[in-house]
């Protein structure tokens, strides 16, 4: 299944996001490329961030909604069901207006289709989703390891968990100190004062393969043409836990 158009001769990128052609991606605001470097933790950049190019100028998809859809796009028919947990607009648009088995959830954000605790989310029954998105949220959660077991409940065998959390490059261990309600504190270790803690690469990967999903990753590796075509970084990955048939 391709649910994107080839790019046309006029533009140099395409979103995913829009199916649109792109000249160039929008930058992130200066206001918060300024932030950026008060964050302790991160003084080579983000894993996933594209500074330069993060946003697209006809449907405003950053780039991790991106990198999101071009998995999906890739890999994925429109017959699948699929939960996003925080749903992103672009994201949520994109995957409705191509028809697949959507919901989103959120315990505080409005016009979800559930309200849900994402550490207990008792809405769902076990294998009911062939996908569940959950980007960026993480982060905010001190229990994490109930919130991806959960998402591990309720993915179908051989679901697929896609999921990202803020990676600073080159950070070897995660940074969780459930002490700190400082908000200058927690800007300054993990790049806002709603974030609880700070994710290492191998921290995420341990926190996926130990609920009892297999990992494997989505990154410019994969689709080297694609991720410059899509403004995404080199360095951008996509981390997939796979619930194993004879798991759960």
């Amino acid at each position: 299944m391709k649910f994107a158009k080839i790019v046309n001769s006029f533009g140099t990128g395409f979103c995913p996001g829009c199916n649109s052609a792109i000249r160039k991606f929008n930058p992130i605001e200066q206001r918060v490329q300024a932030s950026l470097n008060f964050i302790d933790s991160a003084p080579n950049g983000f894993e996933t961030l594209n500074v330069q190019s993060y946003y697209c100028p006809v449907c405003n998809a950053n780039d991790r909604d991106r990198l999101i859809l071009s998995y999906i796009q890739k890999n994925h028919s429109r017959a699948i069901s699929v939960l996003e947990i925080a749903p992103a607009r672009a994201v949520r648009q994109r995957l409705l207006k191509n028809k697949f088995n959507y919901r989103c959830c959120d315990l505080f954000m409005p016009g979800v289709d559930d309200r849900c605790d994402i550490t207990k989310m008792t809405c769902y029954l076990d294998n009911s989703f062939d996908i569940v998105i959950c980007s960026h949220v993480l982060e905010h959660i001190h229990e994490d390891t109930k919130a991806i077991s959960e998402i591990a409940r309720i993915l179908k065998p051989n679901g697929e968990a896609l999921i990202l959390v803020p990676i600073p490059i080159g950070l070897e261990v995660n940074l969780y100190d459930p002490s700190t309600e400082d908000i200058e504190t927690r800007v300054r270790m993990y790049g806002q004062d709603d974030h609880v803690r700070m994710y290492s690469k191998s921290g995420l990967t341990d926190l996926i393969c130990n609920s009892g999903l297999n990992i494997k990753t989505w990154s410019h590796s994969d689709d080297e043409f694609g991720f410059e075509k899509m403004g995404l970084s080199s360095t951008s990955t996509l981390y997939v836990g796979v619930k194993r048939a004879t798991n759960f």
